[in-house]
């Protein structure tokens, strides 16, 4: 399956491209200079809606929507509206795996598979432990394969993160590849993107915590910084609030259905900016 033009995760990278653009001193003419940027970069590149905030020190100190939440409808923008955030969403993935090796329940060079109820290994180099400092840093070897962009569907994930990365990384595994899911490198000697490496942390998370992934973050990350209109899949969120996705193609923005994948702890998270805004100041500070 082709790369999806979820055109509106955009949104969340302005939250750092904003930080950077404007000086230490903020003004309104820089505020201004900024917002006549995001409108250019908005007609020039087809962009549906953007969804934008400044964050310094302990607060929001700017914000900024513009475009539509749904073209058909006629539904402005919002910081408010909820959206996929794509790849930012693991860095909620990250934090979770670091909470736990803060309470010392997880160490970050040790073999994954003394926490997994099954044995992974890249099948080109099976004497080499991977560990979870290879998966955080996407040097585990573990990559994506063509099962992995079949994955994708309309409405919730269809089976569990469980049986996603049993499948895929486990010897006969209804999405098991040798030469596809697993590089020929050995582990921790290149970096390879790996959207399945971060699924399988959120599966680690999973077994150390006793607690499903999304459930995890609920109660560890999104609760604690009042997120509470954040959520993994649709069904817990307020799908009325979601932003429609649309795709570029033949010169206009079309349509697209909520989807999702089993391997979601790699880019599943929906959120809005303003409650991004609150992870990110916990972030910073």
């Amino acid at each position: 399956m082709a790369y999806i033009s979820y055109l509106r995760m955009v949104v969340v990278l302005w939250l750092g491209i904003a930080t950077f653009y404007c000086s230490p001193v903020q003004s309104q003419d820089s505020f201004k200079e900024l917002e006549k940027y995001i409108v250019s970069q908005v007609i020039e590149n087809k962009i549906p809606g953007i969804a934008c905030c400044v964050v310094k020190e302990n607060r929001m100190i700017w914000s900024g929507a513009y475009g539509w939440a749904n073209i058909e409808k006629g539904i402005p923008m919002s910081i408010d509206g909820i959206m996929n955030i794509a790849s930012i969403s693991k860095t909620f993935t990250a934090t979770a795996v670091m909470q736990l090796w803060e309470k010392e329940e997880i160490r970050l060079d040790t073999d994954i598979n003394l926490y997994l109820p099954f044995p992974v290994r890249n099948p080109h180099h099976p004497e080499l432990p991977i560990t979870v400092s290879q998966l955080l840093t996407h040097t585990s070897s573990i990559v994506d394969g063509d099962y992995y962009d079949a994955s994708y569907s309309d409405g919730d994930p269809l089976i569990s993160l469980e049986d996603w990365v049993t499948g895929y990384l486990v010897p006969g595994g209804q999405f098991y590849n040798e030469k596809q899911n697993f590089s020929k490198t050995a582990p921790g000697f290149e970096h390879e993107y790996s959207n399945v490496g971060f699924g399988l942390l959120g599966y680690l998370v999973e077994r150390i915590s006793g607690m499903p992934f999304n459930e995890y973050c609920r109660v560890h990350i999104q609760e604690p910084l009042g997120m509470k209109q954040s959520g993994w899949f649709i069904h817990e969120i307020d799908s009325s609030k979601h932003i429609t996705p649309y795709e570029f193609t033949a010169q206009e923005n079309q349509p697209l259905e909520l989807y999702s994948f089993p391997n979601y702890p790699d880019g599943l998270l929906r959120t809005s900016v303003r409650e991004l805004s609150y992870f990110l100041l916990a972030i910073m500070n």
